[in-house]
């Protein structure tokens, strides 16, 4: 009897340990990639590439190419897995050369032109599918970030497109899915 109720409560632990797993998984709550001991959530990497794949089918809505209207959802997310490595390696060089203060402050004075424009929210909607909020998030602060880094860069006497190379080799990048 008592051996049954053990049995029974196992069960329903495992049972239970499966529902949750599975709510996390549809929530994108589990990692994806991980780059020198940051983790990349799922939802990440799918509101990224949701965000990609909107721009990318309403630029080909306005210029109408017909050999072009299939959209490989792959090759997007493997575009915007290439993306992420690359904001998160410019994030952590700018993290390491400038105080949170003064990083800040330089993106505000890079951004604040193009916050400015009066149909910013509509133009992000129409052609991100993002409100202005994750608009900021996923593309003005990383490209701000990363116009900063390519200024310090230049002062160094270094291209972008070595030390992003240089930078790739060199951090610790584990993917972890077998899909990409």
């Amino acid at each position: 009897m008592k051996r049954s109720k053990i049995f029974i409560i196992i069960f329903f632990v495992i049972l239970a340990a499966g529902f949750i797993s599975l709510y996390l998984i549809k929530k994108g709550l589990y990692p994806v990639i991980i780059i020198n001991s940051e983790i990349v959530w799922g939802y990440n990497l799918h509101k990224e590439a949701k965000a990609a794949e909107h721009y990318y089918k309403q630029t080909l809505a306005v210029y109408e190419k017909e050999e072009a209207k299939e959209t490989n959802y792959n090759q997007i997310i493997v575009s915007v897995l290439e993306n992420i490595i690359e904001k998160r390696l410019v994030s952590e060089a700018l993290r390491q050369e400038m105080s949170d203060s003064e990083l800040i402050a330089s993106i505000h004075d890079t951004v604040a032109p193009y916050l400015a424009k009066p149909n910013l929210e509509q133009a992000t909607l129409a052609l991100y599918g993002l409100n202005l909020a994750d608009f900021y998030e996923l593309v003005i602060f990383p490209q701000a970030e990363k116009e900063l880094w390519e200024k310090q860069l230049e002062k160094d006497g270094m291209d972008y497109s070595d030390w992003l190379s240089q930078a790739k080799k060199s951090s610790k990048i584990i993917l972890l899915t077998k899909e990409f």
